[in-house]
């Protein structure tokens, strides 16, 4: 049986679902989240939802803000039960106005980092 504080550590860290995953990325909303043990917020631009050889489910993330050990402005991939308080903004992530067109690198094929894709974001 499970102590009082293992199942308030299980809600409190419960993982994200997959349709909050899905829906920014079909409907090309920013979002922002917290990462693994992370205080602070990243921000970033979801683009493909998927799984590794090791099962593990992985999402495909512009980042644009937030902490990072490589930078900003990056590809960047998370793993889905390391994001916390996943938050969905309002905005669009069309980050050429002119055009519907993904950021430089996104292969619309596909991550070669992931065995099977759920979800892909469609230009």
């Amino acid at each position: 049986m499970r102590s009082l504080f293992e199942t308030y550590n299980l809600v409190l860290n419960e993982a994200i679902s997959n349709s909050q995953i899905i829906n920014p990325i079909e409907k090309k909303l920013l979002v922002k989240f917290k990462y693994d043990n992370e205080n602070d917020w990243r921000e970033g631009e979801m683009y493909v939802f998927g799984k590794n050889h090791l099962g593990n489910e992985l999402i495909r993330v512009f980042q644009l803000k937030g902490p990072s050990k490589r930078g900003n402005n990056q590809w960047k991939t998370f793993r889905k039960d390391k994001i916390k308080d996943l938050k969905v903004l309002k905005t669009l992530f069309f980050w050429d106005k002119k055009f519907d067109k993904p950021r430089d690198k996104f292969n619309r094929s596909g991550d070669k980092s992931m065995a099977q894709i759920y979800n892909i974001a469609k230009f």
